[in-house]
């Protein structure tokens, strides 16, 4: 379908009522369903009609010649009158003023289309225009038909991966061949939503806190209209999707001005040679031809399904579509879903966020209780289910204990506390729930418990199809996997009579699997990029055509003419994981999954790797394998299933190496390599670098610099001047999250003392990061003064923020250079959002001195990028410096992990509110005393 509309409206740009009436000619249209082009651009519109027109004459039928004063004696009319003319289109001059056609109009009838003629003679020139179209009330009632036809369609078939909606019931996407068990409520499975705005790298964060929650993915949609939907794996994401595109359906059935869902699964946009535009149109099948005046009368709505899963070797081709498609059709309305791990770099298409959180154990109970709701013994099967889930007969009687107590009403609060607050006291003042929360706290991070997989909304699912089953459960999800696998198996050999499907044998079949998927997951000729489609003719070659289709009547793969697919992408990294143990007592090294190159990229491998530490009874020997090739990923993975205990063990032949490489710039020059080890060693706590940790006593190590008595540069253009400064004393690096943690684990963050004159938040701040060795984050002004004013009683130091005149030459030196390391800005040398200077962003905060090559001339650290640090002016009188609870602008210097490289230099000024708390906010130390330190 070409993109030339039947209408063309032809004005002059540089007359304003004409202008005005050509986009209003353009809505009316658009309001009748009929596609029109109106050039609201800067190239100029003779030229741009002669091009179009040349290119698809045929759809361009009726010229609407908007007449102003403007647009007299112009060169181009001619022109276009023209060839108007040479492809039989009719020309209509519509008047904007009362005045005459142009010459060569002076032939044609006129009408005019200003103050009271425009209500009138509006039928008259829709009734011309439609007729020269061949618009009649019967080819209007075709068009309609096909809508709803297409509507129809995609209710009834939806995806068969997803589900098939009836806007209130739906069978999960991974049983949806067991029709005889229950389908669930939609609103049975309900996990909670957190919108985030979002903002360009080079713009401020939002402040903590300012994410918004939302309880129901419809309405998350209607408010927010321009989404991406982000999740782990199973959590719902297609499942929203459809959620969203059967409600609109439904609404577009019954109105025929609604927006038409179009759900586009870019996981199968498989085809190299197809572009993104062709593909949409494939998807709306019979609507195709509708595709411009759709788009036109904004009654388009775009779905866009599995971003990740564009296979990774397309992706440099078909990532680049994604986004100009998105520029080139914007509507109102848009959705796209992604792995949430893997939104990120060329994946990120700066759309705002709703991410899925996981279940949270009074989701999982509530969710339980409506599906096991046919009576006593359904329920008895919930609770039985429920808590077994979170961990057995412990947590359950630690649970009856907090009821016993009278805090039957804090159901929530007993799973997600991190502490009982101190207030919940009786008339004696005593915290009758202390004694108890040992306990309650040892059985929630009991590794064993299979809550985590209960909070996944697949898992769940076939959590509670097992045990209706079997009553009992596997112990973890690879366990849980193989169940399921096995049913699927089982229940297809049941279903099928002998002579339809030959009975698979299930360890030839599994196996063959297990090749599919490590075929599929590593790519012939480069293991360095996963996917997740295979041409048939490869997967033919490992399986037998009948048991690839009797694996597609199982719902394990899904079949069409030229490729194979596994069903769901769990599955297929499932049948992964357990191949990694025999290819690597082939010799597999893992460097060649993980490529030195880019070790610290995500590609694909990860949730396979996570999934095969749990098949083993004892991962050790595959973790110590893993870390050679991705250190992270295997810290991640001792992390999450309780390993760390045994850090020793598994990652001690690596630790020196890890040590040194973090400030090793030129043997690791990339900094997100350097980046992802530094946040490995402070998972393992390793990290034992002077300066960013506790000393012997307990309180802050602080490595102090001297900066001398002098003059320097201060400020630039008009406001530079010479000052001078006493000898002053600054910390090398920012305050670090462990040093700011015993400000607040002590009990000093809530002892009145060093808050007086101040305004304290009833809680410390909750930061974006807590690794150890990074910068504190997410602290306000008055939460600094605090600090100071408790590490100086400690130590007997005079300890406070920097003025922004100490600040400057600490980062600057004498000499007042641009940036720490000199005038113009070297991409690597920071951490900050680079943007057209380089190709470095890390989109988070980093281990302090990281950057080990670049540091002021008095050898501070991090004084551009990572955290803006807090100075004590205020911003709009720079001399005032005193505290007080005004809520006057102060000063923050050095840039921040999302500034641009403008923000980074030394002499830049910027500001915020003394309460603001962002994940781009931090602080450094001034002392004028002399401290005595061992550094």
């Amino acid at each position: 379908m070409s993109e030339i509309p039947p209408v063309f409206i032809s004005y002059a740009r540089d007359g304003a009522c004409g202008q005005a009436l050509a986009r209003e000619l353009y809505l009316r249209l658009n309001d009748e369903q009929i596609a029109a082009f109106i050039d609201e651009h800067a190239i100029r519109l003779g030229s741009r009609w002669i091009r179009r027109l040349s290119d698809g004459a045929e759809h361009c039928k009726v010229m609407l010649s908007v007449v102003s004063p403007a647009s007299h004696d112009r060169p181009w009319v001619e022109r276009e009158f023209i060839m108007a003319e040479r492809v039989g289109a009719l020309v209509i001059p519509v008047l904007a003023s009362d005045g005459d056609l142009p010459f060569q109009m002076c032939d044609l009838q006129g009408i005019n289309f200003y103050g009271e003629h425009k209500a009138s003679n509006w039928p008259l020139l829709l009734s011309e225009i439609k007729s020269a179209l061949g618009i009649s009330e019967d080819i209007q009632q075709q068009k309609r038909q096909t809508e709803l036809t297409y509507l129809h369609h995609l209710l009834q078939n939806n995806d068969e991966r997803a589900v098939a909606f009836a806007g209130e019931v739906y069978a999960p996407l991974a049983v949806k061949h067991r029709k005889e068990r229950k389908r669930i409520a939609a609103a049975a499975m309900s996990p909670r939503l957190r919108h985030r705005k979002q903002n360009r790298y080079d713009e401020p964060q939002e402040l903590q806190g300012e994410c918004t929650e939302h309880h129901d993915i419809i309405e998350a949609f209607k408010q927010h209209k321009r989404l991406v939907i982000l999740g782990e794996p199973g959590a719902g994401k297609t499942f929203s999707l459809w959620r969203i595109a059967a409600e609109q359906a439904t609404l577009a059935l019954k109105d025929d001005t609604q927006p038409m869902p179009v759900v586009v699964p870019l996981n199968r946009w498989d085809d190299p040679e197809q572009t993104l535009q062709d593909f949409v149109l494939v998807q709306m099948e019979d609507l195709s031809g509708e595709f411009t005046s759709l788009h036109q009368a904004k009654r388009l709505m775009p779905l866009f399904d599995a971003l990740n899963e564009i296979p990774f070797d397309q992706r440099e081709a078909k990532l680049p579509q994604v986004r100009q498609w998105l520029k080139d059709y914007p509507c109102d309305t848009v959705l796209v879903t992604c792995r949430q791990r893997d939104y990120r770099g060329p994946l990120d298409l700066e759309l705002n966020r709703l991410t899925i959180e996981p279940l949270d154990p009074p989701r999982v109970y509530d969710f339980l209780k409506k599906y096991f709701s046919g009576g006593e013994e359904q329920q008895a099967l919930a609770e039985q289910l429920f808590w077994q889930l979170a961990g057995g007969d412990g947590i359950r009687h630690t649970w009856e204990a907090w009821k016993k107590q009278g805090y039957e009403a804090h159901w929530d609060d007993f799973w997600t506390l991190e502490e009982v607050p101190e207030d919940w006291k009786d008339e004696d003042g005593h915290n009758a729930l202390s004694w108890l929360d040992s306990s309650r706290k040892t059985c929630l991070a009991d590794p064993r418990s299979l809550m985590k997989l209960a909070s996944n909304p697949y898992l769940l699912t076939q959590i509670v199809h097992i045990y209706s089953d079997q009553q009992q459960l596997p112990e973890s999800r690879i366990a849980l996997f193989g169940e399921f696998v096995e049913d699927l198996i089982y229940r297809e050999i049941e279903a099928r009579p002998e002579n339809h499907y030959p009975k698979a044998h299930e360890e030839t079949l599994q196996a063959e699997l297990k090749q599919l998927a490590w075929q599929l997951q590593s790519r012939s000729g480069s293991l360095q990029e996963a996917r997740t489609i295979l041409p048939r003719a490869d997967a033919e070659a490992i399986m037998p055509l009948e048991r690839l289709e009797f694996s597609a009547a199982a719902s394990l793969l899904e079949l069409t003419i030229d490729n194979v697919r596994f069903s769901h992408q769990l599955l297929q990294e499932f049948f992964t994981a357990q191949s990694f143990e025999a290819h690597i007592a082939k010799g597999l090294e893992a460097t060649a999954l993980w490529s030195a190159e880019n070790w610290w990229e995500a590609n694909g491998w990860e949730e396979a790797a996570k999934l095969a530490a749990e098949y083993q009874a004892d991962p050790s020997a595959f973790l110590h394998w893993l870390a050679a090739g991705n250190p992270r990923l295997a810290a991640e993975i001792a992390r999450d299933q309780g390993y760390l205990p045994q850090k020793e063990t598994l990652f001690a032949d690596y630790r020196e190496r890890w040590q040194t490489a973090i400030t090793d710039v030129e043997r690791y020059p990339h900094p997100h390599e350097r980046h992802a080890i530094s946040t490995v060693l402070a998972w393992l706590e390793w990290d034992n670098r002077a300066g960013i940790g506790l000393n012997e006593q307990g309180l802050p190590d602080i490595h102090w610099l001297e900066v001398p008595e002098g003059e320097f540069i201060y400020g630039e253009g008009d406001a530079q001047q010479t000052l001078h400064l006493d000898t002053f004393y600054v910390s090398q690096y920012p305050v670090t999250n462990a040093q700011f943690k015993v400000f607040v684990e002590s009990g000093a963050y809530d002892d009145p003392q060093w808050w007086e004159g101040l305004e304290k938040e009833d809680e410390p701040p909750e930061h974006a990061w807590t690794e150890s060795n990074r910068p504190v984050d997410s602290v306000n002004w008055y939460d600094a003064i605090a600090y100071c004013r408790w590490l100086s009683a400690q130590t007997g130091l005079d300890i406070q923020l920097p003025t922004e005149q100490h600040w400057e030459k600490m980062a600057r030196g004498p000499e007042g250079l641009e940036y720490p390391w000199g005038k113009d800005y070297v991409s690597g040398n920071a951490n900050i959002n680079e943007g057209s200077k380089g190709k470095y962003c890390l989109r988070e905060t980093s281990a302090v001195g990281m950057y080990a090559r670049v540091h002021s001339p008095f050898q501070a650290m991090d004084t551009s990028g990572n955290v803006w640090e807090w100075c004590i002016n205020k911003y709009d009188d720079s001399e005032v410096t005193t505290i007080d609870r005004s809520d006057d602008w102060r000063v923050v210097r050095g840039g921040a992990w999302n500034s641009d490289p403008e923000g980074c230099r030394s002499a830049f000024r910027y500001f915020w509110r003394p309460q603001s708390r962002g994940n781009f906010l931090g602080f450094r130390l001034l002392c004028f005393s002399s401290p005595m330190t061992d550094h």
